[in-house]
């Protein structure tokens, strides 16, 4: 069932968005009674399509990002991790003899 709910996160993601979307570009719609946006109707149209189209996308994709990070958060948050074989133990390293006179070309008062 989880595994289910993993691979289709995307699609629980996009039917949340649509939802979210349709509701909010119906409560929230793009408003041309502002003067400063009728200005900018007449004087230039490409742009005011411009702001007009980018408000109603992101309508649907400001939504889209944040429940995928939710999605993705709880999904993280309920699935449990496998356990870490951390491997055996180190073998022995063999013991190496002592230098004998290591230090002895070391000239004092040279």
């Amino acid at each position: 069932m989880i595994q289910r709910l993993i691979n289709s996160k995307n699609f629980v993601a996009f039917l949340l968005t649509a939802a979210t979307g349709m509701a909010l570009y119906f409560y929230m719609p793009f408003t041309d009674e502002n003067p400063f946006l009728r200005l900018m109707a007449i004087r230039a149209p490409l742009v005011f399509q411009g702001v007009k189209w980018s408000y109603n996308l992101f309508l649907f994709s400001t939504p889209y990002i944040v429940y995928s990070i939710l999605l993705s958060g709880l999904l993280h948050l309920c699935i449990e991790s496998p356990p870490e074989d951390h491997g055996g133990a180190l073998a022995a390293l063999p013991r190496s003899a002592p230098a004998a006179g290591c230090f002895s070309r070391c000239r004092r008062g040279a």
